[in-house]
């Protein structure tokens, strides 16, 4: 595998810490050293200048920084969101963020290692080893919700693993992404091949989807029968025509019809064709299960280039190792 540095050029990573870390290790004490438990926020209780960035601990220094992923051709730049300062930081010794996960109610949660020591015996000098009491704290721990100032949860305790099938179907659009993934680790854990045709009018294009069209971000939220969000594109909206279902919905529609063994590739020309590239991209992904037999061959509307770095035509699809003619 390839890995991509993401950060400007001018990034060294440096942290912005509230009181000096008590240090075992001899190292430099404003910079990254133990980044871990990384996360991109998928939720909606910090609100939409928060939604996709990217969270990451560093436990050493106490503090939990966020940057924003900017596209950059095939890839992103992680610049950060307040210049000299980190998101979360404390002066207290015993605070060690170790991991963040977006949680039901949209929040950001934060598992706190909380413990007088986070270096790992093998790495300190001889003398030490046997000296530190490492196990200091190990009956504390702590896990924080953030979310901003007087906000009350409307989303109600999930109890997805009871929901009806169809109901599940819903919840692939939710503003949420902790919805959205758990429906579809259900839906797939379920194998319910009842709610094919359902999924299958996700997809638009296809022989059951909307043909609104596809394109821009959320604009409007609902709520389905529990109460969850829904998000809704509405800058398609016509006379009498629904709005197009946003591109996460359509994307997990797409991934629970191939964990059902039910993906077609009449479902893929049909996402291949839509407006926006990212169902594009991971239509390309799934299409690869399918190149050994396949001979169908697509030709895109969409004559725009470079998507992301890549240069070649949008209009050329390769399926079945054909490649269609340029429009």
């Amino acid at each position: 595998e390839t890995v991509v540095p993401i950060s400007a050029p001018d990034d060294k990573g440096r942290v912005y810490y509230l009181a000096p870390p008590t240090l075992l290790i001899p190292q430099a004490s404003d910079y990254f050293t133990s980044a871990c438990g990384s996360t991109v926020y998928r939720g909606d209780a910090l609100g939409p200048d928060y939604y996709g960035n990217f969270f990451v601990c560093e436990p050493v220094h106490n503090l939990i920084q966020r940057r924003r992923l900017i596209p950059n051709g095939a890839t992103f730049v992680a610049e950060r969101a307040v210049i000299e300062k980190d998101f979360l930081a404390s002066t207290d010794p015993w605070f060690h963020g170790v991991f963040t996960t977006t949680g039901p109610d949209g929040c950001l949660y934060v598992v706190d290692f909380y413990r007088k020591f986070v270096e790992h015996p093998a790495w300190v000098a001889e003398e030490l080893k046997s000296t530190t009491p490492w196990r200091t704290g190990e009956a504390h721990g702590r896990i924080w919700r953030i979310h901003p100032k007087n906000w009350k949860p409307e989303t109600p305790k999930p109890n997805l693993s009871r929901a009806k099938s169809t109901e599940l179907v819903k919840h692939l659009s939710a503003a949420n992404g902790w919805w959205r993934d758990t429906a579809q680790r259900l839906l797939v854990e379920r194998q319910d091949r009842s709610i094919v045709p359902a999924l299958e009018k996700m997809i638009p294009g296809s022989a059951r989807g909307s043909r609104a069209a596809v394109g821009g971000p959320p604009t409007a939220t609902s709520k389905d029968s529990s109460g969850s969000s829904v998000s809704r594109d509405e800058s398609s909206r016509g006379a009498g025509q629904r709005p197009a279902l946003p591109a996460p919905g359509r994307l997990h529609a797409l991934y629970t019809l191939d964990g059902l063994g039910a993906l077609t590739p009449e479902m893929l020309l049909a996402a291949l064709k839509a407006s926006e590239p990212h169902i594009r991209e991971h239509a390309v992904r799934l299409s690869e299960q399918f190149l050994a037999g396949g001979t169908r061959v697509l030709s895109s509307p969409d004559s725009s280039r470079s998507h992301r770095g890549n240069e070649v035509d949008q209009s050329r699809y390769c399926y079945g190792g054909q490649v269609a003619p340029p429009n």
